[in-house]
């Protein structure tokens, strides 16, 4: 999948080393179930677990009602939240950095 230098982008970095980049084009549901548009095996990530979403040059992220919740740079939010390049957010026990 190419991507745009510019583009908005959640990177996720798996235990294994691995990487996987997704863009944010419009918005990304999150979670483990498999109809997620970003679907993780993380077992203290809800089923659906949070929102990013894209809004002319802002994308924010807003919780679902998690059981774990979202954390940016280790802080909950209990609101929608904008995000900053470099900012990390913690969903369940996986670990994601925002940027492009």
């Amino acid at each position: 999948m190419g991507h745009s230098k510019d583009k908005p982008m959640l990177r996720y970095r798996q235990g294994t080393g691995a990487e996987r980049l997704f863009a944010i084009e419009e918005s990304l549901r999150i979670g483990r179930h498999p109809y997620n548009e970003v679907s993780v095996g993380d077992k203290s990530m809800s089923r659906y677990h949070c929102w990013v979403s894209k809004f002319k040059t802002e994308v924010v992220i807003e919780d679902l009602g998690s059981s774990n919740g979202t954390y940016v740079n280790g802080t909950v939010i209990h609101k929608p939240t904008v995000l900053q390049m470099g900012d990390r957010v913690k969903i369940g026990s996986s670990l994601f950095e925002f940027g492009n």
